[in-house]
């Protein structure tokens, strides 16, 4: 079986952020150094601190030119804050050139400016999801270490005022990562932004509890949410759903490929990440999945493989994805303790 990503994702920015958020796993300059050691990478280091320049973006998204009916998604995102790339319009515009569908990106928002609301919205950005994590000023701030509630709050309201004044096709989809701090404050929370969002336009206020990012997140079990759809484990859902899975060959396309919506596999319990998204560092080397912020395997850049075909279909993940299909992850260090397909499979299921 051959698989092609649904959903893109490139990080314009690796380790540098404004915030310092105390679910995030990620070391960030200044507080580290550049070059330190990181036991997750498949080096022994972490990787280096950049943002992508415009030039290699060009040469990476040109990979995929011949894939714009496959390609559902392009998020421009990864281990950092997106508006810090100087060059994040023209990036979203030159992908917009290429025909491209719902170029994305999620941000802390606290340099959302009126002014780069316009730019983002006139170069064809399609979606952005504000990571807001409290009703109350106090509590955001708490989780979202060195950000500004205020400014954000105010930044998001004006992306919106403007959106809505240009017409321009993009949703927005305001976000809290749901955890002990916050729980108490969805209701509140979602009528606040109910009100100043447009459904029309594709706009949500969504929650997500907490997940463990593969079990590097510190005091997940007292920043989690108890009883939970994350306090079963994959293989509690394994044995509950039984003989289940999707026959996955029979969505074959005419080129023999399979490229399927990542909720298709959510439903089935199958990591959507190894079947259905590509994530490519802003080095331009690839990542196994979204959790992957330390580059566990030599995957390799995109740039060194004749199609993005062949990348996708590489020794390591066709090695995930068969102890996925076979239920057997145990023997896979980086799923076994991850609670993101659990967390995912539970949104869908209930």
């Amino acid at each position: 079986m051959r698989f092609f990503p649904s959903h893109l994702q490139i990080e314009t920015v690796n380790r540098i952020c404004n915030a310092r958020c105390t679910m995030c796993t990620i070391d960030f300059i200044p507080d580290t150094t550049k070059r330190f050691a990181d036991p997750n990478s498949h080096n022994g280091y972490a990787r280096e601190a950049e943002i992508m320049p415009y030039e290699r973006y060009v040469k990476i998204l040109d990979k995929f030119s011949s894939y714009t009916d496959y390609i559902k998604y392009i998020s421009l995102h990864g281990c950092g804050e997106p508006l810090l790339d100087q060059t994040l319009t023209s990036k979203i515009a030159y992908t917009k050139t290429k025909g491209f569908r719902n170029v994305g990106f999620t941000s802390n928002c606290q340099f959302l400016s009126r002014d780069l609301s316009e730019k983002l919205l006139k170069a064809g950005l399609n979606c952005i999801i504000p990571s807001i994590d409290g009703h109350l000023k106090e509590t955001h701030e708490a989780i979202r270490g060195r950000t500004d509630f205020n400014r954000i709050r105010d930044n998001v309201e004006g992306f919106i005022q403007i959106r809505n004044k240009l017409d321009a096709d993009c949703k927005v989809v305001i976000r809290m990562v749901r955890q002990q701090l916050n729980k108490e404050e969805w209701n509140d929370y979602k009528n606040y932004w109910d009100e100043r969002l447009d459904p029309s336009k594709g706009d949500a206020c969504v929650a997500f509890d907490i997940h463990n990012t593969g079990g590097k997140v510190g005091d997940y079990e007292n920043k989690k949410i108890e009883s939970s759809h994350i306090d079963n484990n994959i293989e509690e859902i394994f044995q509950s759903m039984g003989d289940t899975t999707l026959n996955i060959e029979k969505n074959s396309d005419s080129n023999g490929l399979i490229c399927l919506d990542p909720i298709e596999y959510e439903k089935q319990a199958l990591c959507p990440d190894l079947f259905t998204r590509l994530s490519i560092y802003a080095s331009g080397r690839t990542a196994l999945c979204s959790a992957d912020q330390a580059e566990y395997h030599p995957i390799g850049s995109v740039l060194e493989y004749e199609t993005p075909e062949d990348l996708f279909n590489s020794a390591y993940y066709k090695d995930y994805r068969k102890s996925w299909l076979e239920r057997d992850i145990n023997c896979k260090s980086n799923c076994k303790e991850c609670t993101i397909t659990v967390s995912r499979f539970r949104k869908h299921a209930r």
